[in-house]
C-alpha cells in the first residue's frame, strides 16, 4: 500500500468515527513541527488538528500560514493539574509531541496523557525518554487499561531501525528457533545535512554523559568513543567506517526484539584522528565535560549558540539528499548463526514528518496492533516502514 493510500484510508476511518477525533500537535513551531503542519495543509487535515506550543505569537502565525483554525498555545512549566485540565478541555484523542529536547517535555505530557486517557506519540531519539515509558511496568499497565498508546520515536528515530530490528529478529527466530544473542544496527545518512535546533540542543545536553549501551538486557553507561568496524551499506560500493553511538535503538530494539545485547553504529566516512579519540576517551576530559554541562548557565549559553545556526536543512537540500540506508544483523553468541537485513528511507526530516503524521492518524483511527507503552514496530508492525514514501525493509 502506498503512503498516500494509507493516509487516505486512515483519514476516512477517523472521519467516519462516531466520536469526534482530533489530535494536538505540540511543538508545532519547531522545524519538524512546521514540516508536519505543511503536510496537514497539503492533505486538507486542518479539521483533525490543534496546533500548540509555548509561544502564542508563533503558533498563531503558523496556523494562519497553513489555514489551521484551531490553536491552543500553552507552556508545560505549570502544575500537572493545569496540563491535565487543558488536555481534557481540548477533547483530543492523541498528542503528537514535537518539542525537543524531549527530556524537558515528554515526561510531563506522557504522565498527563496517561492520567487523562489520551494517546501519546513523539519524535524523540533520546534513550532516557524511551526508557521512561518502555521500562515502566505500572505506566504500561495504566495505558493498557485505558486503551491508549504511548509510543515515542515515530520519526526517523526510530521507525526504520526499529522495523529493521524487528524484521531480522523475527527471521532469526524463525530460522534458528531461538532469540538472537546480539543485534547490530548500522546507519548511513547519505549526504550530510543541517540539524534542527531541537536535535542540536539534544546533542548538547548529551555531551559529557557516559555513552550508554545494552548488555545482557540492561542499559549500562561508560562505553568509550571508538571506531567499531567496517560496514558495507547498500548505498556504498565499498565498506566504510562505522562508529558506535547512543542511538534510541539501544532502548527500543530490546523491547521490540528481546535481544539482550545491542550496538548501534553511524557511518563515518572519515575516521576521526586517533589523537582526537584518545583525548576524548581520557577520563579527566570526560569529567571536565560532565562538570561543564552540569552548569545550567553553561548549557544555556551553548543552546543560545545553537539558535544562531540554520533551523534545519533547506527544502532543496532535503529533496536532493540521497536518503539513508541501514544494515541490521542478528547473531548468536559465537556469531556462527546470523540473519542480515537492510532498510532504506528518504531524507531523515522528510521521513519524520511523513511517519509522524501517519502514525498519529493510525492511532486516531484505532489502527494499532497493541495498546500500552510500546515501540513503533509493535504498535504498527515490523512492515510499517514499507508504507513510507521510497522506504522499505528487506531481510536477506
Amino acid at each position: 500500500m502506498s503512503y498516500q493510500t494509507a493516509l487516505e484510508t486512515v483519514v476516512k476511518k477517523v472521519r467516519e468515527s462516531k466520536d469526534k477525533k482530533q489530535f494536538l500537535l505540540y511543538g508545532a513551531t519547531g522545524y519538524t513541527g512546521e514540516l508536519i503542519t505543511a503536510l496537514i495543509e497539503e492533505n486538507n487535515l486542518q479539521d483533525l488538528c490543534i496546533l500548540s506550543g509555548r509561544d502564542p505569537k508563533k503558533v498563531e502565525a503558523l496556523a494562519k500560514k497553513h489555514k489551521v483554525t484551531k490553536t491552543k498555545p500553552f507552556s508545560l512549566d505549570v502544575p500537572n493539574t493545569e496540563v491535565d485540565a487543558i488536555l481534557k478541555k481540548l477533547e483530543v484523542s492523541a498528542v503528537l509531541n514535537c518539542a525537543g529536547p524531549f527530556q524537558r517535555t515528554a515526561h510531563v505530557l506522557i504522565d498527563s496523557c496517561v492520567r487523562t486517557g489520551i494517546s501519546y506519540l513523539d519524535i524523540t531519539g533520546e534513550i532516557e525518554v524511551f526508557e521512561y515509558s518502555l521500562a515502566d511496568q505500572l505506566l504500561n499497565k495504566q495505558a493498557k487499561e485505558k486503551n491508549i498508546v504511548v509510543t515515542s520515536g515515530v520519526g526517523f528515530d526510530v521507525v526504520p531501525s526499529d522495523c529493521l530490528a524487528a524484521s531480522v529478529a523475527e527471521a532469526y527466530k524463525k530460522k534458528y528457533s531461538e532469540t538472537a544473542h546480539h543485534l547490530e544496527l548500522a546507519i548511513s545518512f547519505g549526504d550530510s545535512a543541517a540539524l534542527s535546533h531541537g536535535t542540536a540542543k539534544t546533542m548538547v545536553l548529551g555531551l559529557g554523559k557516559p555513552e550508554p549501551t545494552r548488555r545482557d538486557g540492561k542499559i549500562i553507561p561508560g562505553r568509550k568513543l571508538n571506531i567499531v568496524k567496517k560496514v558495507k551499506f547498500p548505498s556504498r560500493s565499498e565498506p566504510t567506517n562505522a562508529v558506535s553511538v547512543p542511538w534510541g535503538d539501544v532502548s527500543t530494539a530490546y523491547h521490540s526484539t528481546s535481544i539482550p545485547n545491542i550496538d548501534v553504529l553511524f557511518e563515518q566516512k572519515r575516521a576521526p584522528p586517533a589523537l582526537l579519540v584518545w583525548i576524548i576517551n581520557l577520563y579527566l576530559v570526560q569529567l571536565i565535560l560532565r562538570f561543564l554541562f552540569s552548569i545550567p548557565l553553561f548549557v544555556k549559553g551553548t543552546e543560545k549558540l545553537v539558535e544562531l545556526m540554520p533551523r534545519g536543512p533547506e527544502q532543496d537540500k532535503r529533496k536532493s539528499n540521497e536518503g539513508t540506508s541501514l544494515v541490521g544483523v542478528a547473531s548468536s553468541k559465537d556469531s556462527t548463526k546470523k540473519v542480515r537485513g537492510t532498510a532504506f528511507t528518504t531524507e531523515g526530516y522528510t521521513f519524520t514528518a511523513d511517519s509522524a503524521l501517519l502514525s498519529t492518524l493510525k492511532v486516531l483511527a484505532g489502527d494499532v496492533k497493541e495498546y500500552g507503552c510500546v515501540t513503533p514496530s509493535i504498535v504498527f508492525g515490523s512492515d510499517f516502514v514499507n508504507t513510507m514514501p521510497k522506504s522499505g525493509v528487506k531481510v536477506e
